[in-house]
C-alpha cells in the first residue's frame, strides 16, 4: 500500500489513487486543473485572438461547473451541464483558437505553457465522462495522473508536493475547505493576473475572479453559496453562448440575490445550530460536571489509530517551532506587551497535540480556537510592531497551523460555514449583544447556578477567550478606515458570535438531558423556537424553556 509521503512521482500516485475510490481521482485531477487555470488565462488575457473572452468564459464555464458538480455527485442536472460545458470547452481549445495562435503579445511563460495548461485542464475535466456512463475507474485514474503531468509542463514546478497535500485533503473528506496550495502559495502569480482582470475594461470579470480567490484560499461555503453556484451552473446554454459581455451581468443578479436574502433573512434552525458547535459533550457522572469533547464528524477520519499517527506526525514540526517561540517569547519577559497572551495559546496548543497523543483523543474545537487565536495576532499591526523580528516566526507558525487543520479538518470547517449565515440585527446594539452571550457563558460556567452539571473550567475558558476576541473585533470595527474593512470585521464578529451560540446551544440541551430536567421543559428550544432569526434572537431566545428564567 502506498502512503501519502511515498507518492513522487506519476507511478506511485497511480497506485494510490488503484486503492481509493473514484472521487479521489476526480478530486485530484480538479484541483490540478484549477492550479492551471492562471496559466491558462494568462495566455488567453494577454493575446490579440479574437475569441479570447468567449473562449475564457468557455474555459470558466468548465471550471465551474465541474467544481460544483465534483460538490454534488448526485444532481443529474449539473452532472449534464458539467459534461456539456467540458465538451463545449474541449471543442473550442482543440479546435481553431489555439490553431492560430497568436504568441506575439502574449506573456512569454504563459505562452511557452499554455499548451500544456489547456491538456492539465482538457485531461482533469475528461474523468466526468459521459453522464450516461459511470465511467471506467482506472480510465479515471490514469487521467488523473495525466492531469498532473500536463500541469508540471505547464508550471515547471515541482507539483508532488501539492499532490500530496491533495491526498491528505481527500482524506479530510472536504476538497474545497482546502487552499489549493500548500501553505497558500501563489507560485503562478495569480494575484498579478487578478488586477489586470480587474482592470480590464472591456469585461467585468469580478465574479470569476472572486470565485477563483475563494477556491486559492480553500474558502469554506454556506448551504447557500452552493445554492447559488448550482443556480449559476444552471443558467440556459442559450444564455452562456451569447458571451461574457451578456452572462455577467446575468451572473451579478444571481449574487445579488443571494447577498440580499442571505442579509435579510440572516436565520437559523437550532438544528443546524446544534451541528456547528466547537465542541461536543459529556457527562463526568464522578464530578457531576460536563467536559468537552470532540464532535464525531471532526474525529470521523482520525477514528483509527494510524490516521491519528500521521496527523501527529504531520503536526510535530509545528509543535517543535511552538515551543521554540514559546521559549524566545519567555526570555523577553515583560519587555514585549502582548507576548503573555501569544504565549498563553501557543502553549495550549502544544498542551491539546500532547493530550491527543496521551489519551488517543482530539478536542478538534479547541484546536481550531486556539489557532484561531495565534492567527489573529499575527495579523494585528500592534503586536508586529512590538515584536520585532519575532513577528516573522509567528506569521510563519500562523500559516503552519492553517494548513495543518485546513489538510486534517475540512469536515470541521465545513460544518461551521452555516454559521456565517446568521447576523446581526440592523437594529441591534452589538455590545448589548455581547454582554448577553457573556451572560449566557456566565451560566454554562455556573450550571445555571446549580441547576444543571456545569461546564469545567478549562472549556469554559475556550469560550471567554472567543468573547474577548469579540469585544476587539468591535473596537476594531469602530476604527475601521472603510466600508469594505468594517463589513469584513462585522462578518467574522458575527461568525464568531455564532460559534460561542451554538456552542453554548448544545451544552444547554445536553446538561438538561443528563440533569433529568427535560421532563419539566414542555418545550424545549427544538420544539420551541423554528428559526433564529439573528444573533440578538439567538442570545435572547437559546435558553427559553428549560429551567426557568431568560437569559
Amino acid at each position: 500500500m502506498v502512503e501519502i509521503s511515498e507518492i513522487v512521482d506519476e507511478e506511485s500516485l497511480l497506485h494510490w489513487l488503484i486503492e481509493h475510490p473514484k472521487d479521489a481521482s476526480i478530486l485530484i485531477a480538479l484541483r490540478s486543473a484549477l492550479r492551471s487555470l492562471p496559466v491558462f488565462w494568462a495566455w488567453i488575457f494577454a493575446s490579440n485572438l479574437q475569441e479570447k473572452d468567449p473562449l475564457s468564459l468557455r474555459v470558466l464555464r468548465s471550471a465551474l461547473a465541474s467544481a460544483v458538480f465534483a460538490a454534488s455527485p448526485e444532481n443529474t442536472s449539473i452532472k449534464n451541464r458539467a459534461f456539456e460545458a467540458s465538451k463545449e470547452a474541449g471543442r473550442f481549445m482543440i479546435g481553431g483558437a489555439f490553431s492560430r495562435g497568436d504568441e506575439g503579445a502574449v506573456l512569454a511563460l504563459a505562452a511557452q505553457h499554455a499548451g500544456a495548461a489547456r491538456s492539465a485542464v482538457c485531461s482533469a475535466y475528461s474523468v466526468f465522462q459521459d453522464p450516461t456512463a459511470e465511467g471506467d475507474p482506472f480510465v479515471i485514474q490514469v487521467s488523473a495522473a495525466l492531469t498532473i503531468r500536463s500541469f508540471s509542463e505547464a508550471t515547471a514546478l515541482n507539483v508532488w508536493k501539492a499532490v500530496r497535500f491533495d491526498c491528505t485533503v481527500h482524506k479530510g473528506g472536504n476538497g474545497f475547505a482546502a487552499p489549493l496550495w500548500p501553505m497558500f502559495q501563489d507560485p503562478l502569480h495569480w494575484l498579478d493576473l487578478k488586477k489586470r482582470l480587474l482592470e480590464d475594461s472591456q469585461v467585468d470579470w469580478s465574479f470569476w475572479v472572486d470565485w477563483y480567490d475563494e477556491l486559492m484560499h480553500g474558502k469554506v461555503r454556506s448551504n447557500s453559496e452552493w445554492e447559488m453556484l448550482k443556480e449559476i451552473v444552471l443558467i440556459d446554454n442559450e444564455d452562456w453562448e451569447q458571451g461574457p459581455a451578456h452572462i455577467n451581468p446575468m451572473i451579478a443578479e444571481i449574487v445579488e440575490r443571494y447577498a440580499t436574502k442571505t442579509q435579510s433573512s440572516g436565520s437559523i434552525t437550532p438544528q443546524e445550530l446544534l451541528t456547528a458547535a466547537l465542541f461536543d459533550f459529556s457527562y463526568d457522572s464522578l464530578e457531576n460536571v460536563m467536559r468537552a469533547i470532540p464532535m464525531p464528524d471532526d474525529w470521523k477520519h482520525l477514528d483509527d489509530e494510524e490516521a491519528l499517527k500521521r496527523f501527529l506526525g504531520d503536526a510535530e514540526e509545528v509543535e517543535d517551532s511552538l515551543k521554540t517561540l514559546s521559549r524566545a517569547l519567555e526570555a523577553e519577559g515583560g519587555a514585549l506587551q502582548g507576548a503573555g497572551g501569544v504565549r498563553t495559546y501557543l502553549d495550549e496548543i502544544c498542551s491539546e497535540l500532547a493530550r491527543a497523543e496521551d489519551k488517543g483523543t482530539l478536542r478538534v474545537g479547541k484546536l481550531l480556537e486556539y489557532g484561531r487565536f495565534v492567527e489573529a495576532a499575527a495579523r494585528r499591526d500592534d503586536i508586529e510592531r512590538e515584536f520585532g523580528v519575532l513577528h516573522e516566526p509567528l506569521n510563519s507558525i500562523s500559516k503552519d497551523l492553517q494548513e495543518l487543520i485546513r489538510s486534517h479538518f475540512a469536515n470541521t470547517l465545513a460544518r461551521f460555514a452555516v454559521l456565517r449565515e446568521l447576523r446581526m440585527e440592523d437594529a441591534a446594539d452589538p455590545w448589548d449583544v455581547l454582554r448577553d452571550f457573556r451572560i449566557l457563558v456566565d451560566r454554562v460556567r455556573s450550571g445555571d447556578e446549580g441547576q444543571l452539571p456545569a461546564l469545567v473550567r478549562e472549556d469554559v475558558a475556550v469560550l471567554d477567550d472567543v468573547l474577548d476576541g469579540i469585544d476587539r473585533l468591535t473596537r476594531d470595527i469602530d476604527g475601521a478606515a472603510s466600508d469594505e474593512a468594517k463589513d469584513s470585521l462585522k462578518r467574522e464578529r458575527d461568525f464568531q458570535m455564532a460559534k460561542v451560540g451554538a456552542t453554548v446551544q448544545t451544552y444547554k440541551d445536553q446538561a438538561v438531558q443528563v440533569s433529568g430536567k427535560a421532563a419539566d421543559a414542555a418545550d424545549t428550544t427544538l420544539k420551541a423556537v423554528k428559526r433564529f432569526d439573528g444573533l440578538s434572537d439567538l442570545a435572547r431566545r437559546i435558553w427559553d424553556g428549560v429551567t426557568g428564567g431568560g437569559a
